[in-house]
């Protein structure tokens, strides 16, 4: 499972009753792993520093390396396929590395 996170304020209230569902979805099913993700980032910016470092601190769920960043681009790209997808293979690689890892 992935739990999406933007540097903004709404996502970190409720991130964390986003992790008690996992929780609980986890005594059905004990092999489901959970991540964070944070999307929507600005590099160098203070918010996502703030952020990443908030989430790390409260180790809740791990937080992945890879990030998404605000791309205006793929907002407006309804029905298309945006020209670089860089940051959503980084992403899957980090997830397929951490799956096996894990087993």
């Amino acid at each position: 499972m992935i739990v999406p996170v933007t540097t903004g304020s709404v996502d970190l209230v409720r991130y964390s009753s986003t992790v008690d569902l996992i929780e609980a979805a986890k005594g059905m099913n004990v092999g489901l792993q959970a991540f964070t993700l944070l999307t929507k980032t600005r590099s160098n910016t203070s918010a996502r520093r703030d952020v990443r470092s908030a989430l790390v601190d409260a180790a809740l769920l791990p937080v992945l390396d890879a990030e998404i960043p605000l791309r205006e681009s793929i907002g407006g790209a309804e029905g298309t396929r945006p020209a670089s997808l860089e940051a959503y293979n980084a992403v899957i690689a980090e997830l397929f590395a951490s799956v096996e890892g894990s087993r």
